[in-house]
C-alpha cells in the first residue's frame, strides 16, 4: 500500500508534516480560517454572557449563539425552566433568566410559571421562525 505524500505545515517556519493532507500541523491548526472562526463565535458568546450577568436582558443579541441555543432547545425538546436550561446549557441563572425574558420581550418565546414557581418557557411561533432563519444563514455560512 502506497501513502500520499505528507505535506508541510504552512505557518511561516514551520517544517512539521501534517496529517491527513490538511495544511497545518497539530501546533498550528489554530491558523485554520474555520477554528478562527469558531474561537471567534466562541469569545463573542462569552462576552455577551458578562454583559447580560453585568446589565441584564437589554444586553441579549436575538439573533447570537445562546439565544439560538435557548430556542432550539425548546424546538427539540418543549416548554423547559430556567433551571433545566441552566443545567443543560451550563448558564447561569440571572443569565438565563435575562434570556428569557428578552426572547419574550420580542416575542420568541413566552413565560410561564410551574407549580413549583420556576419560571417556565415555551418557543412561539416567532420563535419557531428566528430559528429556522438562523438554520438557513448557518448553512450558507458554513
Amino acid at each position: 500500500m502506497t501513502y500520499p505524500e505528507a505535506l508541510t505545515c504552512e505557518h511561516p517556519g514551520c517544517l512539521e508534516p501534517t496529517r491527513e493532507r490538511k495544511p497545518y500541523c497539530s501546533d498550528h491548526i489554530d491558523d485554520l480560517p474555520y477554528i478562527q472562526e469558531l474561537v471567534a463565535r466562541i469569545c463573542e458568546r462569552d462576552e455577551e454572557l458578562e454583559r447580560v450577568a453585568r446589565r441584564g436582558w437589554k444586553e441579549v443579541d436575538p439573533q447570537g449563539l445562546t439565544a439560538s441555543e435557548i430556542l432550539l432547545q425548546l424546538s427539540l425538546y418543549g416548554d423547559r425552566t430556567v433551571p433545566r436550561l441552566c443545567r443543560d446549557l451550563q448558564l447561569d441563572i440571572d443569565v438565563a433568566e435575562g434570556f428569557a425574558m428578552a426572547l419574550a420581550r420580542r416575542g420568541m418565546v413566552t413565560l410561564g410559571q410551574t407549580d413549583r414557581g420556576h419560571m417556565k418557557v415555551a418557543l412561539a411561533s416567532v420563535g419557531h421562525e428566528a430559528l429556522r432563519e438562523f438554520k438557513l444563514t448557518e448553512r450558507k455560512a458554513g
